[in-house]
């Protein structure tokens, strides 16, 4: 079985920036979308393909 890598964002919870991430996390598909961006750059496309999501949804 493969061994699946953890993905990690350190962030003061004091930033503004930590209120938006908390709303975009809270999403399945965000988290989907924010862990395939960590490990590499990708298009709305490729996104598409990686994670089987439509691209509107991406978009």
């Amino acid at each position: 079985m493969a061994k699946k890598e953890n993905t990690f964002l350190l962030l003061s919870l004091e930033e503004e920036k930590a209120k938006k991430l908390a709303t975009v996390i809270s999403n399945e598909v965000c988290r989907r979308l924010l862990d395939c961006l960590a490990k590499k750059e990708a298009t709305e496309t490729e996104l598409s393909r990686e994670l089987n999501i439509p691209i509107s949804t991406i978009t």
